[in-house]
């Protein structure tokens, strides 16, 4: 009657098995307390504010940008004239503008300052699902798909047909730049697993290059990133939850700024959902 022995080695990789269980654990417990203390502690008061999207799909507008670029004026423009719409008619109702200003031309010098890798990055993205070999700012994307309507004076082109999901966004700390989210997906996403994409929008920012085609000329931004968060979700009670902070710098407090969100599933970059809205002083 012999006694089964484990090695050394085996023992070893049950041990680090049930350490990652126990880490996985913790991490998920401690975001429930996270989302916990974030509705708990909330202020019920008339700053509490509520964005939702749903379950008809918002159409999210991106612009890939860059001061550097000789053609961004229009573009610019454009994003301008959305900043200046009723926000209870189609603005955040339909659909949500964002600007994000990608670094292209960095190795020839001409640097944005408001510029990411993260933005240029989401953009080589869109151009290898479009199967174009060049993509250059300006560029617009609506819900993944690139979109040249703008320039011709076309409203946003909408996908409200689809049931992609229910997205509520809970402000728990306008000042401090505090959010809770939950996602229903809709019946199409079911089981699936998604990421939270989060931005704090600056609105009549200005720069002044430099460098470059734009050198010297004043240029306007409206709902350009600032801050941009991604965050997973987790499974409570059948809901998909996040917490995230998007922090306003001092430099760039304003009269009026905003927070856009949207989903995408878990590793894909196709917007499924968005929302936002202007956020008090």
């Amino acid at each position: 009657m012999g006694t089964k022995r484990v090695s050394k080695g085996a023992a070893y990789g049950k041990k680090v098995k049930r350490h990652g269980i126990i880490h996985s654990c913790m991490k998920k417990l401690a975001l429930c307390l996270s989302l916990f203390q974030a509705v708990s502690t909330a202020p019920l008061s008339a700053e509490s504010l509520v964005f939702e999207a749903g379950p008809e799909r918002n159409t999210l507008v991106q612009l890939f940008t860059s001061d550097a670029s000789a053609h961004t004026l229009p573009a610019l423009g454009w994003m301008t004239e959305q900043a200046r719409k009723d926000p209870k008619a189609v603005l955040w109702q339909t659909f949500v503008p964002v600007a994000l200003h990608v670094n292209l031309w960095d190795a020839d010098g001409y640097k944005d300052v408001f510029a990411r890798p993260e933005f240029t990055q989401m953009l080589i993205q869109y151009r290898g699902s479009w199967k174009v070999t060049n993509v250059y700012p300006p560029t617009m994307a609506a819900n993944g798909i690139e979109w040249s309507g703008w320039s011709r004076g076309q409203e946003p082109p909408s996908n409200r047909s689809e049931s992609t999901g229910v997205l509520s966004i809970r402000v728990t700390d306008p000042r401090a730049g505090k959010f809770s989210a939950s996602f229903k997906p809709g019946p199409a996403f079911e089981g699936g697993q998604f990421t939270l994409h989060a931005c704090l929008l600056g609105f009549d920012q200005r720069s002044k290059p430099a460098d470059g085609k734009n050198r010297g000329k004043s240029l306007q931004h409206d709902f350009i990133v600032r801050q941009y968060r991604t965050q997973g979700f987790i499974t409570i009670s059948g809901s998909h939850q996040a917490v995230v902070e998007l922090p306003m710098p001092l430099a760039i407090r304003q009269e009026r700024y905003g927070a856009a969100f949207w989903v995408t599933k878990k590793g894909g970059f196709q917007p499924l959902q968005a929302t936002g809205g202007f956020l008090p002083l």
